[in-house]
């Protein structure tokens, strides 16, 4: 693997490497890791499950995902750390099972109502309407204040839902919102060589428009919605994150 130490603070390339040295431990300690995610679970439920994060003194959720997915896949090479084979080598027996955990993921989602429609499943109102009836009733309109908080009801209310409400002007605008598992895939792919430039002056780097294909392809139906810009952007902010 090239070092696309152009694009990462230190600090981001500690946390790869980290994920890295973690995964050739897992293959060791933990060979059940592909069996439960040939049953269906998660990178990050995996992780979860065995306590990663804790028993491997990660500070990082996101260092523990990944350090499940590199012992399921292995480390080719690159960051000055020796390569290992991960407990599934089968690239046909990969690509169908990462497949079924898209479609999986898909339908989880729906069943739970989840992302631009952010419901309360306990009320089935969304968390924005909410603070508008909360208000309502303690007749405190938009000048009502929250004593336990010190802030007008409204201002929570929309506290809550905003984060929502920017999803759904993303929408209307036409755009297609990301989701947490598309953006951890395209920082997957971006690690791998053949999603890297090979020459030129962006050799090592991410090639953003393989990356924008391949999600365009598992994520998309095909169609032209992520391109290689806005793959670039999320994939910059999400490595800001890595070593939080």
């Amino acid at each position: 693997m090239m070092e696309p130490t152009g694009e990462m603070a230190p600090e981001q390339i500690s946390a790869i490497k980290r994920s890295i040295e973690i995964g050739s431990l897992l293959v060791n300690d933990h060979p059940e890791i592909a069996k439960l995610y040939r049953d269906g679970m998660t990178h990050s439920g995996i992780a979860e499950n065995l306590d990663v994060k804790g028993k491997y003194d990660i500070s990082s959720d996101k260092v523990a995902v990944i350090s499940i997915y590199r012992a399921i896949t292995g480390h080719a090479d690159g960051f000055k750390i020796e390569p290992y084979d991960g407990l599934i080598s089968d690239l046909d027996e990969l690509a169908g099972l990462e497949h079924e955990h898209r479609a999986n993921g898909g339908r989880k989602t729906a069943e739970l109502g989840l992302g631009v429609h952010a419901i309360n499943p306990e009320t089935g109102l969304s968390y924005r309407a909410e603070g508008g009836r909360k208000a309502t009733e303690l007749g405190s309109g938009a000048h009502g204040i929250n004593p336990e908080t010190g802030e007008r009801y409204v201002v929570e209310g929309g506290r809550i839902g905003g984060r929502i409400g920017g999803r759904k002007t993303a929408l209307a605008r036409g755009q297609t919102l990301w989701r947490e598992e598309e953006t951890e895939r395209a920082y997957l792919l971006s690690l791998e060589p053949e999603y890297q430039h090979q020459k030129g002056r962006w050799k090592g780097k991410g090639d953003y428009k393989t990356i924008a294909q391949v999600l365009n392809d598992d994520y998309h139906n095909g169609e032209d919605v992520r391109s290689p810009g806005t793959v670039k952007r999320n994939l910059s902010t999400y490595r800001k994150t890595l070593g939080n």
